[in-house]
Order: structure tokens, then sequence, then C-alpha cells
């Protein structure tokens, strides 16, 4: 969403709730059988995974170069960080969110989970902010910036972790929140607590009738 929009792409979303299981509905596992989003459908192709799909709107469509320069060295950054996020910052975070919303979908320890994703929040900081740069490439914001914001932002506003320990990387975050559209992007995380509370209340309203 965040490169479309960026890009000022249309495109037709379409709403997946995930809480009521619809990703193994008939009709999604026609389209992504391992009931993961996000997918695109263009045309009768159809792609999984946000990175391939990244890629392949701006190849196909000739957009968002600026967000991957040309510049060897910058895509070079750029392919290194992109792995470490995948294996990494998306799968920790990520835990934590969990632990803090969904702790039923844990399967490991639960005691590891905040700790391992506090070191690596200071691990960004040291590793991927160090020398003062703006954003994980240097002075641009690029793609590498927009799969990482868009997890930090989930545990900025999903979780309880004391930003004030990380000021290099809340100071990083609320760079990345200066662009418009990375901002009301996040209009969904950021209020996430309040909408979750209210679907929970539904739903127990819903079991009572």
């Amino acid at each position: 969403m965040t490169f479309f929009h960026l890009t000022n792409l249309l495109y037709e979303p379409k709403f997946v709730n995930l809480l009521k299981g619809e990703q193994y509905s008939p009709e999604f596992s026609k389209i992504n059988p391992r009931h993961f989003v996000p997918v695109l459908t263009d045309g009768d192709f159809i792609l999984n995974e946000s990175e391939a799909i990244i890629f392949y709107i701006m190849d196909s469509r000739d957009v968002g170069k600026e967000y991957y320069p040309e510049d060897v060295k910058i895509r070079a950054i750029i392919n290194q960080y992109l792995p470490y996020h995948h294996s990494n910052v998306r799968p920790k975070l990520s835990e934590l969110f969990n632990l803090t919303w969904f702790p039923q979908r844990i399967k490991g320890p639960k005691d590891i989970i905040r700790p391992q994703a506090l070191e690596l929040c200071q691990k960004f900081e040291e590793v991927f902010l160090k020398d003062d740069v703006k954003y994980i490439a240097g002075d641009a914001f690029t793609i590498a910036d927009m799969f990482a914001v868009n997890e930090f932002t989930q545990v900025l506003y999903g979780t309880d972790v004391d930003f004030n320990k990380f000021p290099v990387l809340k100071k990083y975050i609320d760079r990345c929140l200066e662009n418009k559209v990375l901002y009301e992007v996040n209009n969904e995380i950021r209020n996430f607590p309040e909408r979750l509370k209210k679907y929970r209340e539904e739903m127990a309203a819903e079991k009572k009738a």
C-alpha cells in the first residue's frame, strides 16, 4: 500500500479479515494456497510477498525507481538490509506485537520475545542508523525504510515499549512519518488498539445473540 500510494498508482484493495480466518476461504486459497497476505493480482498474473510485488510493479509500470536508486552502493545497502528485515526485524517485532494482542498465537517460549525485540531495536540503532544517517541507505528514503518503518510503527503504536530508550530509532521513525503517505498508511496501526477493542466487543455481542 505504501509503495502504491507513494507512486500514485491506482489499485483496487480487497480486505481480508485475518481474525475471521478469511485467508482460508476457498476464494482466497485459489490465489494463495499458503494463506498469507498480501497478494497481487494483475490480470491473470498472481504474485505473493511484499518485496516481490514492489519490484514487479516498479519494473512493469516503470515507477518508484527513486526508492531503489541506480547507484550500485546504495542498492547494495538496500539489498543487504532486506534479508535481515525478513529474517530478524519482522519476525521479532511481530512476535512482540502478537504477544501483546494475540498471545494464543505464540507457539514457542514467551519470555524471550520481549528481550529479543528490545535488543533488535538497539542493534538497529547501532548498525543501520550509525553515524547519524538519516535513512538506512543514506540521505534518501528508500524501499528499505519503507519496510523498516512500517514494522517499527507496529511496536511504537501497538505495544508498551518505551521508545525513549531508543532516541535515535524514534527520531528515525518520526523522520519517516513526516512523509504524508507513510503517516496516512500508518493510521491503521495507530488506531489498532481501539479498533481491536471494538471488534472484540462486537464478536462478544454476536456470541451472546
